[in-house]
């Protein structure tokens, strides 16, 4: 069977609805403009009609379903990728050019921008050498004067 084939065996499985809200996929299909998800619950694993590895889902309940364990990073895309567009804008570079030089597509650099993708270490690293600026600087940015929040800032008097 092909990864196609399993998704779609998942999908009949399930009743062509999302498990967690009961989106039917015709619905979805309307509003979203594509059918639903099938997401992998035991990481690492391929695609599987076997019990607890595979669900269906809708866009949105595939979405809360992938976001890390330890909690959302949206606001922490959101804040690096605000640091990205100021120190590029800052800079005088296209967003194109950047993404050239960094090495990934221009749609990718404006997702991470937009904090709608959390950027990579190797390309916040490669970011860093193109804007010639601290790492630090896109990882923390700056604060309200005299808020001590900033994990740099505890300890120090």
């Amino acid at each position: 069977m092909t990864e196609s084939d399993v998704k779609e065996a998942v999908r009949k499985r399930d009743g062509h609805r999302c498990l967690k809200c009961g989106v039917s996929q015709d619905d979805h299909r309307a509003t979203e403009g594509r059918g639903l998800d099938v997401h992998r619950t035991v990481p690492g694993s391929g695609y599987s009609l076997a019990p607890g590895v595979c669900e269906t889902l809708c866009r949105k309940c595939h979405g809360s379903a992938t976001r890390s364990p330890r909690g959302d990073v949206s606001g922490l895309a959101r804040d690096v990728g605000a640091a990205v567009r100021a120190a590029r804008s800052a800079a005088g570079v296209a967003q194109k050019d950047l993404a050239a030089v960094v090495g990934i597509r221009n749609t990718h650099l404006s997702r991470m921008e937009r904090g709608r993708h959390l950027v990579s270490i190797l390309s916040l690293l490669r970011i860093e050498e193109a804007l010639r600026l601290p790492i630090c600087s896109l990882l923390d940015p700056p604060r309200p004067v005299g808020d001590e929040s900033s994990p740099a800032k505890k300890g120090k008097k």
